[in-house]
């Protein structure tokens, strides 16, 4: 009787020792479970920044001569977010991004990103006075920061020209070794006489010699005179000048002493 006592006791002690074991074992992971979930809960995801696009190409219209840059980031944040970014001089497939800075105006080079949100914006005056038809570029880059950055869009080309609502020629002069003696006109041909349009020239640079020198003109239906000019008399040798639209050659002609004239019609 007094074994069978023993026994039983023996057994209880070690049930409540397994009991006190098991109920601290699941208090600890209990604790050290909330202790996780408190501290993922206010982990901030880094969030990359970007621009939201590689490359831009656009015709400016003159009656809202605007452009929008913006910047994005991979995920929204909990706090507003200031983002820098800079204007850099390049060459690219052989144009130079390195547009006049009276050209344009740029509002801000820092673009606030509101908490909460994933992208902000800023804006790009241009003097319209300043746009023409030959491509111009500008290239942005963010700067460095307290952020990640999204290497594959961290830079910005912007390719821009005036908006053209007609029809565009285009005007090739074929110079010879003196092209500081070329110059152009361009004339709307009118009831009782002519309009001058445009002009351009003269081309000083080695980089003018012997090449040909393209120029846009943005033209309504109607007749038009080219005239190119050699200042010296002796004409353009081997050269001359076209007009052509869509790739039709449209008057094509020779400067054989001071001026050589070419009338054309815009459907």
């Amino acid at each position: 009787m007094t074994y069978h006592l023993v026994i039983k006791t023996h057994f209880k002690t070690i049930s409540m020792k397994l009991l006190s074991k098991t109920l601290l074992i699941s208090i600890l992971f209990l604790f050290i479970f909330i202790g996780c979930e408190e501290e993922v809960e206010f982990i901030q995801p880094p969030a990359a920044v970007s621009f939201d696009k590689n490359s831009m190409s656009v015709e400016i219209d003159p009656d809202n001569p605007t452009v929008e840059i913006s910047i994005q980031t991979s995920a929204s944040l909990q706090t507003d977010i200031l983002i820098p970014f800079l204007i850099v001089h390049d060459t690219l497939d052989d144009l130079n991004y390195t547009a006049p800075v009276v050209d344009y105006t740029l509002n801000n080079t820092v673009i606030k990103i509101p908490a909460g949100k994933m992208n902000g914006s800023t804006t790009i005056q241009f003097d319209k006075n300043n746009l023409g038809y030959v491509k111009k570029g500008l290239k942005f880059k963010l700067s460095d920061g307290d952020y990640l950055k999204n290497v594959s869009r961290e830079e910005l080309t912007l390719d821009y020209t005036k908006l053209c609502k007609f029809k565009k020629a285009i005007l090739t002069i074929t110079t010879d070794e003196y092209p500081e003696e070329n110059h152009y006109e361009l004339y709307e041909i009118v009831s009782g006489g002519q309009n001058l349009l445009q002009s351009g020239g003269p081309y000083d640079g080695d980089e003018y010699k012997e090449t040909d020198i393209n120029t846009t003109f943005c033209l309504d239906t109607g007749r038009y005179a080219v005239v190119v000019y050699d200042k010296y008399g002796d004409g353009i040798t081997a050269g001359g000048f076209k007009v052509s639209l869509d790739g039709v050659e449209l008057v094509s002609k020779t400067v054989a002493g001071r001026f050589g004239v070419g009338y054309f019609d815009i459907p």
